[in-house]
């Protein structure tokens, strides 16, 4: 299973990639908001987490052309 972050700024948007012998058996997508835990408003994400993420994301393959299908 990989993770790939997104984009990133008020949002974290991921996409998960489950694998089985190179066939994708899984594709699903999340988005994650930073929240203020005083007034429940979405907050920016930190600028250390942003470049912490931007390393990991130039680490990993990105795959940008899965197309869903269903069965």
């Amino acid at each position: 299973m990989r993770f790939v972050p997104h984009r990133i700024l008020l949002a974290l948007h991921l996409r998960f990639i489950g694998t089985v012998a190179g066939e994708i058996r899984l594709c699903a997508r999340s988005v994650q908001v930073f929240i203020s835990l005083e007034n429940g408003r979405p907050v920016r994400i930190d600028g250390n987490m942003r470049k912490r993420l931007r390393e990991y994301m130039d680490k990993v393959e990105v795959v940008t052309d899965i197309e869903p299908h269903r069965r």
